[in-house]
């Protein structure tokens, strides 16, 4: 792998990490976030197999 690679490689990988980044805070401000996790938690406890 080249150098050139490996720097392409890392840029992008900071691109997607500053973009997801972006969401998860706006998502968390609209409010939307909060609102996702609470539904996957009860969707995950009603799962069969969860044991209480």
């Amino acid at each position: 792998m080249s150098a050139l690679q490996g720097t392409l490689g890392l840029a992008v990988f900071m691109t997607i990490a500053w973009l997801l980044s972006a969401l998860s805070a706006l998502l968390f401000y609209w409010r939307v976030l909060p609102w996702l996790v609470r539904s996957a938690s009860r969707l995950l406890q009603r799962a069969p197999g969860h044991a209480q």
